[in-house]
């Protein structure tokens, strides 16, 4: 008679056996040289905020309810973008036979196993810095609420991640995933122009007193409570966490362990259109897979609504020069979400390389594809919000970047899909998160790679209208029409001379050594390099864009908002020589990368 092990020997099997599972993944993506740079650039990255967050609570308790509050919609939308939100699925260990229960909490365990609860836990320690500064009890209080708020931070992420993929497996559930997701990051960036506005000039205050309501800022309130000599109001606050963390548990357990039934994107096509020739037959049958991938839904909503929030929510102060931007910044969010085509369809690409000139038929049907799903909505944004803060006479340089974003974008996004493709799963593997693709780091550097690419390429149509005005139309549709011919050109041949390597690479098959077709990979520079490339590149665009560029575009205006732009901060003129100083510094930087990258690949 076999004997069964009691409940709670077998949990903490189960427990100790996820985690191991899920520690060895840890190992082998540090071993990995592609994603092993960017896990340790992302950790150098996470070290420097947790140690801001730690310093923030030294200085000032408002300080750090703040920082937290960040950190928790971090971990909430972080996953949301990148489509990761579980990196163990319940669906691998069906086999195993553990009851839901059992497997939930291994689950829950091996999510605590990684570089991010870490460094999460050292940036709550910040609440037992505040607690010890007030007293001993505060700060014994602060130690147990760092790490309950840790728990509960990982509950909520994976509650918000399990929600997410349950809405996505509908249509209007992904349009309105991206929706609220582009939502919540424009808020991030343009929500303290609301804060001005209702806040007035005690912007800290009402700050402190937000982020202290939210589940974030719980545990800074029972340490407050602690120092108040307030042991009732402790316990109930510190059992407010715990208990939100149980329910965020056992909501996430049951989506988590719940089953999809059946094919939830069933396309009832009333009739089938007759090709004319072989580029007719190649744009439908590539339209027809991308219009129908609900993964298209939720880019095209995300990059609506964070490009109509990012430029309206400024109307809370009064300032509405960006309003006639919109078409722009959905134009270059779109490009980047959009940049990696040929990974996003799987494996198919050996379709092409077995037709000849099929390949670059099916370069320019995504060109055509591309253009045709974002240009009109991007005039549309143009048009009708310009109209709200601008005359017709203002539209010049809007209109003029736009021309030049849109050819950029149908360029940038095929040429990156060839010469920087990510290995995905194929659409029929893949979980029932459509976001859910399985693409590494790499995924996270070709998107802000796209995203600079298309916002420079408006910056010399932008600058010429700025000073002659209408003259920088034609700047715009000579410079999107280069881009698009040129990068379409170059992404086309890639395919087909070096279109098995590419295959290859989708395939998550490496080549033990350089091509003789091409460059080594970034993957193949001694490690120093990569480092330090990454580091520069990642200097280079903060001081370029936020501390350079926008700070320039803010002195240009009557009254700049001042934000978080150092520049802003200095008195006349030393704010207009910072600000150049920055954008130089930071052109230095990622010109340096790139002709570094580029020497140590020929070398």
């Amino acid at each position: 008679m076999a004997v069964t092990a009691p409940s709670g020997v077998a949990t903490r099997r189960a427990v100790r056996g996820v985690a191991g599972i899920r520690w060895a993944m840890l190992r082998h993506t540090l071993r990995d040289p592609q994603r092993s740079a960017w896990v340790w650039v992302g950790t150098t990255a996470g070290a420097m905020l947790a140690a801001g967050t730690i310093w923030a609570a030294a200085v000032d308790a408002d300080l750090l309810a703040v920082a937290m509050s960040a950190w928790l919609l971090g971990w909430i939308v972080g996953p949301l973008l990148n489509g990761t939100g579980d990196a163990l699925q319940p669906t691998w260990f069906a086999a195993t036979g553990l009851p839901p229960r059992r497997l939930m909490t291994g689950l829950l365990a091996g999510s605590l196993v990684g570089i991010g609860p870490a460094l999460t836990l050292v940036a709550y320690a910040g609440l037992a810095v505040t607690g010890f500064g007030i007293g001993l009890g505060a700060g014994l209080v602060g130690t147990l609420a760092a790490v309950l708020q840790v728990g509960l931070t990982v509950a909520v992420a994976k509650l918000a991640a399990a929600g997410y993929s349950l809405l996505l497996r509908t249509r209007p559930g992904a349009a309105l995933g991206g929706a609220i997701t582009g939502s919540v990051l424009a808020f991030a960036a343009q929500g303290w122009a609301v804060i001005l506005a209702f806040a007035g000039g005690d912007v800290a205050a009402v700050l402190a007193g937000a982020t202290r309501l939210l589940p974030s800022g719980w545990g800074l309130v029972a340490v407050e409570a602690a120092g108040r000599d307030d042991p009732v109001a402790v316990l109930l606050v510190l059992g407010a966490v715990l208990a939100l963390t149980v329910v965020a548990i056992g909501a996430w357990s049951a989506i988590a362990s719940a089953r999809s039934s059946g094919d939830v994107f069933r396309i009832h096509a009333r009739s089938h259109p007759v090709a004319r020739d072989a580029a007719t037959a190649t744009l439908a049958s590539i339209a027809r897979s991308v219009l129908r991938d609900p993964r298209t839904v939720n880019h095209l909503f995300f990059a609506t609504s964070y490009a109509v929030g990012f430029c309206v929510l400024p109307l809370a102060i009064g300032w509405t020069d960006l309003l006639g931007w919109a078409g722009v910044v959905f134009t270059v969010f779109a490009t980047a979400l959009f940049s990696n085509q040929l990974g996003d369809t799987g494996t198919s690409l050996w379709l092409l390389l077995i037709t000849p000139g099929a390949a670059r038929r099916d370069v320019r049907a995504r060109m055509l594809l591309f253009l045709g799903m974002v240009g009109p909505i991007a005039l549309v944004l143009t048009v009708l919000l310009g109209a709200l803060g601008t005359g017709p006479g203002q539209w010049a340089a809007p209109l003029s970047a736009l021309a030049a974003t849109l050819g950029a974008g149908m360029g940038i996004t095929v040429l990156l899909s060839t010469y920087a493709a990510t290995a995905t799963t194929d659409p029929v593997r893949r979980a029932a998160n459509p976001l859910d693709i399985g693409a590494d780091a790499s995924a996270t550097g070709v998107f802000y790679l796209a995203l600079l690419a298309a916002a420079a390429t408006a910056i010399p149509a932008a600058g010429v209208a700025v000073v002659f005005g209408w003259w920088g139309l034609p700047v715009g549709i000579v410079t999107g029409y280069a881009c698009a011919r040129g990068l379409g050109t170059l992404a086309g041949r890639h395919i087909d001379i070096d279109g098995p390597d590419v295959l290859a690479t989708l395939r998550g098959i490496r080549s033990p050594g350089p091509s003789v077709l091409r460059p080594g990979r970034f993957s193949e520079l001694p490690r120093r390099t990569r480092y330090g490339v990454l580091a520069a590149f990642a200097a280079g665009t903060l001081l370029l864009f936020p501390q350079g560029l926008v700070p320039v575009i803010f002195l240009s205006t009557a009254n700049p908002t001042r934000a978080w732009f150092f520049a802003l901060y200095l008195p006349a003129p030393w704010d207009w020589l910072a600000a150049i100083a920055a954008v130089t510094a930071g052109a230095g930087l990622c010109a340096w990368s790139a002709v570094r990258s580029r020497a140590a690949r020929q070398s």
